[in-house]
């Protein structure tokens, strides 16, 4: 059999290699291009990415379902939960753009053999294709999804309902394949792929550098913490445990945008931590990876992840990584040898495990050391990730 053509619908897609906005949504098609497999993407438009372009061998297609004043639903970092969050009212645009994306993906869905939703309402305007093009419907669940089904039982019915219309689900970790299976999707129709890590970006470099080019002093002990800024994400709770660590010594870099960003400022300085704490704003992936490679330590506090790629691209830059003890989280770390787990929360434990690995410099090598070394022996990168999504179009597609 040939290699397949997949068509991949995403309301978050990045508009250029280093947007923040669904990365790894497109580190994904860019493996499976690697891989043989053609890829084409339905994304609604924003900013200056519209219409249809190429990026690194990957076809996009950006639509308009709203003069772009309007179209605000879909915009930037972040993409349909923080829109909502900061104005409940861009709900009013959600059935324009399903009608939008329905009627492109039946006429882009000729050129294509498998339909591939991003994200479980995604799957939803792929079923008029699905039907009249006879194509099978893939979905990956990336984590915010999975969320609103846990803690929105109103909403359970209606996801479940539109779940089950997929031909095949693929869960990125196992909390997700066991939440979901049997109960909503029968065993066979569900796998697990985990998602991967580009090691040619993200992998240890010389510090010395990287340190004077951002005005890290050489005795500092650095740590990064990337993401969204809004409150699952934790950073409150690592700005009272860094207050908690009287070093002044151990700093942190806050590398993410979100409408928590002016309270957690105010914290900081509440905590007397101005001087140790830096607001880094939205960063490019490879401006993440060079604060990376400049740090020592990786911390991520949230209180829910699905499968998280940043802990994935800190463990490849070779830092010692503090995480909750979250299900997202336990099956990248295995703690004591490829990081630490500490209660979510937890604001003393926390406090605890930054002071351990902070004054230990040895123990921050054998965790960051042991962490890049489990990546390719576990095969989470992304050539390995699309050889298995090729391998499961192609099941389909005899099936």
């Amino acid at each position: 059999m040939t290699a397949p053509r997949a068509l991949f619908y995403s309301t978050s897609y990045p508009s250029t290699p280093v947007d923040r906005a669904g990365p790894f949504v497109h580190a994904l098609a860019r493996a499976l291009v690697r891989s043989g497999v053609s890829v084409r993407v339905l994304a609604p438009a924003w900013g200056s990415a519209r219409g249809v372009s190429e990026m690194e061998g990957v076809t996009i297609h950006r639509f308009q379902f709203l003069p772009a004043r309007w179209q605000t639903l879909t915009m930037g970092f972040g993409g349909v939960p923080v829109a909502l969050r900061r104005a409940p009212w861009r709900l009013l645009q959600l059935p324009l753009l399903l009608v939008a994306a329905a009627a492109l993906s039946v006429q882009a869905a000729r050129d294509a053999d498998v339909l591939h939703a991003h994200w479980l309402p995604n799957l939803l305007p792929l079923a008029p294709a699905a039907w009249l093009r006879h194509r099978p419907r893939v979905v990956t669940l990336w984590g915010t999804d999975v969320q609103w089904f846990e803690r929105s039982p109103a909403l359970r019915p209606a996801l479940g309902a539109v779940l089950r219309g997929a031909d095949s689900v693929v869960a990125i970790n196992d909390h997700m394949r066991t939440l979901f299976a049997p109960r909503v999707v029968s065993v066979e129709r569900i796998a697990l792929i985990p998602s991967g890590v580009d090691t040619d970006l993200f992998r240890p470099r010389d510090r010395a550098p990287l340190r004077t080019r951002v005005g890290l002093s050489d005795d500092a002990v650095v740590v990064v913490l990337v993401g969204s800024l809004i409150p699952r994400k934790g950073v409150d709770v690592a700005l009272k445990a860094l207050a908690n660590i009287p070093d002044e010594r151990v700093t942190a870099v806050v590398i993410g945008e979100g409408s928590e960003r002016g309270v957690l400022e105010e914290l900081a300085a509440q905590l007397g931590l101005t001087r140790r704490v830096r607001f880094a704003g939205e960063c490019s992936l490879a401006e993440v990876a060079g604060w990376m490679s400049a740090a020592d330590a990786f911390l991520l506090p949230s209180h829910y992840e699905g499968r998280p790629n940043v802990v994935l691209e800190a463990q490849a830059s070779g830092l010692a990584v503090i995480a909750s003890d979250i299900p997202g989280c336990r099956d990248l770390i295995e703690h004591g040898e490829t990081g630490l787990l500490v209660p979510a929360g937890d604001v003393p434990a926390l406090a605890a495990a930054l002071t351990s690995v902070a004054g230990d410099a040895a123990l921050r090598t054998r965790l960051g050391t042991r962490a890049r070394a489990a990546i390719h022996d576990r095969g989470y990168t992304w050539d390995a990730c699309a050889r298995r999504y090729r391998d499961l179009y192609l099941d389909l597609l005899r099936g």
